[in-house]
């Protein structure tokens, strides 16, 4: 058995709440490895008394959900397997994973892998089960009605069309290899997008995710320094809605993305801090590693600390200073 291609993540794709009584389990392995995929669920603080007198208390094993998942899918590479988990009122639940072929049977929990026994300090080991903690109605996630029948395009709007290249922007020609990384810009904009909205429609698309758009000194915009406002090479906030109202009349939905688990070098909030250092109201706002200590004590340029430009530039990232960056410190 190919255990490297046994693919599970608890909390993520593979395990999610799908409703207030439902697990959602998914598992990948190799493709043509493994014949049969069982679950094995339950509530870990799921214990019953002996009621002899002792006090004494044992994991309830009748009460362990055993389910067979469904090969949903088959890629080039693996089969991907899938199982909803109800029966469980609690909403805690652990589980495992019993895989098998004609040859091998193992018990697959968040340790590692286990040879498949009946011996129930093994199979009832819940150490080696994964975990759900609970399902809590607040972080379910109901999709709009439409998203189930949307076909996305995802666009890099710096990437995708020029539609103003007589403008004085500085760009490189269009495919040009003259630069690489953040800084290469080809001109891509959001009138170029609304220029070719009609082939966007023509290839049966019924919605448009965007990467990135908000003000920021990269191609890429994840580095945002102004939430509010459209990138200037982009075009402006009146923009953007030209091309939302002309995507909308095409019957295309438009998805923005945004970053707010970090913000660029030049958000207002992150320059105060490298100015006033703890005292900017804005100190908590980020993850210094010791407030004791200055959160920087070299050069600043325009805004950036000058090892870390000069990192950039050479395309590494050595060292952060004083704080968590979204990489590395």
């Amino acid at each position: 058995m190919n255990f490297s291609e046994i693919i599970h993540q608890p909390k993520s794709e593979y395990s999610y709440a799908y409703n207030e009584d439902t697990l959602n389990l998914r598992l990948k392995t190799a493709r043509e490895d493994v014949t049969a995929v069982e679950v094995l669920a339950v509530d870990p603080f799921n214990w019953v008394p002996r009621n002899d007198g002792s006090g004494i208390y044992d994991f309830d094993k009748q009460s362990v959900v055993r389910t067979f998942m469904k090969k949903e899918q088959e890629t080039l590479e693996h089969d991907c397997w899938f199982v909803e988990i109800t029966g469980i009122p609690s909403k805690r639940t652990k589980y495992c994973f019993v895989v098998e072929n004609a040859e091998e049977k193992y018990i697959i929990g968040c340790h590692g892998k286990v040879p498949y026994t009946l011996d129930e300090s093994v199979l009832y080991n819940l150490f080696n089960y994964f975990n759900y903690p609970f399902i809590n109605e607040e972080d379910l996630y109901e999709a709009p009605n439409w998203v189930g029948n949307t076909v996305w395009y995802q666009i890099f709007p710096e990437r995708f069309c020029n539609g103003t290249p007589n403008d004085d922007r500085d760009v490189l020609p269009w495919g040009s290899d003259e630069l690489d990384g953040a800084e290469k810009k080809f001109g891509g904009n959001l009138a170029g997008i609304i220029q070719k909205l009609d082939y966007i429609k023509s290839l049966g698309v019924t919605g448009i995710y965007f990467t990135p758009m908000f003000a920021s000194p990269s191609s890429h915009k994840y580095d945002t320094s102004d939430y509010f406002t459209i990138d200037k090479e982009f075009g402006n906030n009146e923009t953007l809605g030209q091309l939302v109202e002309e995507a909308h009349k095409r019957g295309i939905k438009v998805m923005l993305d945004a970053v707010f688990n970090h913000c660029g070098f030049y958000h207002p909030f992150w320059q105060d801090v490298l100015k006033n250092g703890t005292k900017s109201k804005y100190i908590d706002y980020f993850h210094i590693l010791d407030k004791e200590k200055p959160i920087f004590d070299g050069e600043i340029k325009d805004g950036v600390p000058q090892e870390i430009y000069l990192c950039w530039n050479s395309m590494y990232i050595l060292w952060w200073r004083n704080w968590y960056g979204w990489w590395r410190t």
